[in-house]
């Protein structure tokens, strides 16, 4: 809501001394920064997973899952 209730003298700037009142245009370029941040954010994620998984794979193998990864990756037992 900080674009909808912007108040114009807490925003002056030396490039724009009146300030920048809060409208609903304001509201809508934020909420679309917001959007466009979230789909970027969403892509990249993806693509990074991607690259991991063929890389050196997500997932650990089933037979691995079954026993338990404290002790197949960690060598963790109980005494």
């Amino acid at each position: 809501m900080v674009g909808f209730l912007a108040y114009g003298p807490l925003s002056a700037t030396t490039a724009a001394p009146e300030g920048i009142s809060g409208s609903m245009e304001q509201l809508i370029k934020q909420c679309t920064a917001v959007g466009a941040t979230m789909i970027f954010t969403a892509i990249g994620t993806f693509i990074l997973l991607k690259i991991t998984d063929l890389v050196i794979g997500l997932r650990v193998s089933e037979e691995e899952e079954r026993e338990g990864l404290d002790v197949t990756l960690h060598g963790e037992r109980l005494n």
